[in-house]
């Protein structure tokens, strides 16, 4: 059997009951900051979206949408190689300004940005980061995003693929020297903020990477615009603005960005045009939402003239507050990230609870094997700064009241 027709197996149960139970898949009618109204008539406050600063719900964002319909219609149906409305370069200009003048490019979703950068940095192409005539060597984190595990396949068409604990960054960097030692360009791929917990030590990974003359490639998409003064990202912020060149990210506009989309950066200009002409999510995908990319070209604006960096306040100030009042386990206590994670006995208690909040008006994820290690569910808490005291103190009396009992 393969290893996904295993991990289906063993996911099933649980996943016939979370449907089941109607507990995925709310229907949405209305929206009011953080409070949704489902189709049943449900009213209830989520703690369930990316949208950990609110800019999905910021009026100039809106506006923008509206005022780029109006000028081009709803969208330019030509591969941007070809033509492209005028607010996509805006929009890249935007985001290499915010990324510290990393050379930026926008794509449909973060997996369609690894699917264009992963295949041809692997394949030794991108100037800027040769590949030995040996090939790579991939590390891959066990716990990646599916959207990078996806690409298992064909990464080892080039190369050797071991995929190994990036919480463990002594045992990462012993399989780094070891694969080095074969001749081999070590290339590690893992999450920068786990989706449901946990960061990597930046610092400590470069240094590594730069002792073996490799590369590194992080999926920054929940460190988005939630880190660093112009919101640049866990990454970027993380290493003081020094970022080695041998490094490579991900962001995405999906999630805190308040848009839709993903984009990489790269440390020169010769690398991001050599994925304009060449990979095949840019080159012959279909372009990104354009009016969503006018609302991305409003949030860059709000990044850069200090409105972010005062909503980011906000969502710690939140965060602390939940941290405070819980009183039982969470993953991520006391970080500055926006997800916390309420440590389950079991898969069908972590279903229970997340359907007896949504009694009481509450909306969580119940995150359960693939997305989490089997027997080691939780209940994903993601803040926003769009999240009142009352909607914290809310939760947590009753988070506080289902596991302790």
């Amino acid at each position: 059997m393969n290893y996904l027709a295993k991990r289906l197996a063993v996911s099933r149960p649980f996943q016939d009951a979370i449907w089941d139970q109607g507990v995925n898949e709310l229907d949405v009618v209305a929206v009011d900051g953080k409070q949704i109204r489902l189709a049943d008539g449900r009213e209830l406050i989520e703690f369930v979206s990316c949208s950990y600063l609110g800019l999905d719900q910021h009026p100039e964002l809106r506006d923008a949408a509206h005022s780029v319909i109006d000028r081009y219609g709803v969208q330019m149906s030509a591969a941007r190689t070809r033509m492209r409305a005028l607010p996509f370069r805006e929009l890249e200009d935007l985001l290499t300004s915010i990324n510290g003048g990393w050379s930026t490019i926008t794509f449909n979703s973060v997996s369609a940005a690894h699917l264009a950068t992963v295949p041809v940095l692997a394949a030794g192409a991108l100037p800027g980061y040769p590949v030995a005539p040996a090939g790579p060597a991939l590390v891959m984190g066990k716990l990646a995003h599916a959207s990078l595990q996806s690409l298992r396949g064909s990464m080892e068409q080039f190369g050797t693929l071991a995929r190994v604990d990036f919480d463990d960054l002594d045992g990462v960097a012993a399989v780094c020297r070891s694969l080095s030692s074969s001749g081999r360009t070590v290339i590690a791929l893992c999450d920068s903020v786990g989706s449901m917990g946990g960061t990597v030590d930046i610092g400590a990974l470069t240094a590594v990477i730069d002792e073996v003359g490799g590369f590194v490639y992080f999926d920054d998409a929940h460190g988005t615009s939630v880190f660093g003064r112009t919101g640049e990202g866990f990454v970027l912020s993380t290493a003081g603005g020094r970022l080695s060149s041998r490094a490579i990210w991900t962001g995405s506009l999906s999630k805190a960005f308040g848009a839709t989309g993903g984009f990489v950066a790269v440390s020169n200009g010769d690398a991001a045009a050599f994925l304009k002409r060449y990979s095949v999510p840019y080159a012959f995908g279909g372009p990104p939402s354009l009016p969503v990319v006018g609302a991305a070209v409003a949030s860059a604006h709000l990044h850069l003239d200090g409105t972010v960096l005062t909503l980011q306040g906000r969502l710690r100030s939140n965060t602390a507050l939940l941290d405070d009042l819980l009183t039982s386990r969470s993953i991520n206590a006391g970080t500055a990230s926006p997800i916390r994670g309420i440590l389950m006995d079991d898969e069908f208690a972590a279903i229970d609870a997340t359907k007896t909040l949504h009694e009481h008006g509450y909306a969580v994820t119940a995150a359960m094997y693939p997305t989490v290690e089997l027997g080691r569910p939780i209940l994903r808490v993601a803040t926003s700064a769009s999240h009142s005291v009352d909607d914290i103190r809310g939760l947590a009396a009753l988070i506080n009241t289902i596991v302790d009992g």
